[in-house]
């Protein structure tokens, strides 16, 4: 995403951002972890997240705004 080697990298320092921001989301909360125990994200972990997320649930996720 950060060098123009094909369409996929980001035209715009907010589609870039909001790339990071979905990738970060699904490493934390959709992607279990082996060194974490069986069916454990890092969400998971530190203990604010109570089950695996879906892709669907990332995705309709309203975050509150300050």
């Amino acid at each position: 995403r950060f060098k123009r080697k094909g369409m996929g990298f980001s035209k715009s320092k907010t589609n870039h951002e909001d790339a990071l921001d979905f990738f970060q989301a699904v490493y934390n909360y959709a992607s279990p972890h082996q060194g974490l125990g069986k069916k454990k994200t890092p969400a998971m972990s530190v203990g604010i997240a109570k089950k695996i997320w879906d892709i669907d649930d990332i995705l309709r996720f309203q975050p509150i705004r300050s």
